[in-house]
């Protein structure tokens, strides 16, 4: 049996009964009772037509709900469904909840490849993930993020270095690379005040002095 009998999957299913029992109104999303990934098919039977809050709720379910190979393919769903989408009126949950959701991601996703790994998009396909984002906002904008949530993000980058793959990836991806007037203002009100009190040592100086000379040069 792909779901394990617990109270989620009582739930989920108590969802799609109360979503079959009603004629759908306003914007709905069409969503597979027994996921494609799980061995589903697109038959009428096994589609549901749910509001955006439902479809996500049930996806946050369906990790619950399932064990080994079929969670990893849940939390891979869920994790899709927190991207903002051009052609879908997503459900976005609050910062907290955000969080939590994520965290519990994490862990299912945990000692499992992703399944980009070692593949790329086309630049077609990058076109178009571009063009369906444009003018959309992050998911995230102006929800603040939790004391915690920022001492966590602190503690992860203190003592962070770049490898020097990376380093020369970043360099090679900025070559050339121009910027309008209209950015750079934009660029400098934002970090107006950032280093105010902050003193930089020598070696610092020294470093950012060398980035700008290499700057110029490439310019």
């Amino acid at each position: 049996m792909i779901f394990i009998d617990n109270k989620y999957t009582r739930w989920y299913y108590s969802i799609v009964a109360n979503a079959n029992s009603r004629t759908p109104t306003g914007y709905i999303e069409k969503h597979h009772i027994i996921p494609k990934s799980c061995g589903g098919s697109n038959s009428k039977e096994n589609l549901v037509k749910l509001t955006p809050k439902e479809h996500f709720i049930c996806h946050l379910l369906l990790v619950r709900m399932t064990s080994g190979n079929f969670r990893y393919k849940m939390a891979y769903a869920l994790n899709r469904m927190l991207t903002t989408n051009g052609n879908q009126d997503r459900y976005i949950p609050t910062s907290r909840k955000f969080e939590k959701i994520r965290l519990q991601i994490s862990n299912s996703l945990k000692g499992h490849p992703s399944p980009m790994k070692g593949r790329s998009h086309s630049e077609e396909t990058k076109q178009k993930i571009s063009n369906i984002h444009k003018g959309k906002p992050s998911a995230l904008k102006g929800k603040p993020k939790s004391e915690e949530t920022k001492q966590k993000m602190s503690e992860a980058r203190t003592g962070y270095k770049m490898s020097d793959s990376a380093k020369k990836k970043l360099s090679e991806f900025n070559k050339g690379k121009t910027y309008s007037e209209e950015y750079k203002k934009k660029m400098s009100e934002k970090t107006k005040g950032r280093g105010a009190g902050r003193k930089l040592s020598e070696k610092t100086k020294a470093k950012l002095k060398d980035a700008w000379a290499k700057r110029k040069l490439l310019s």
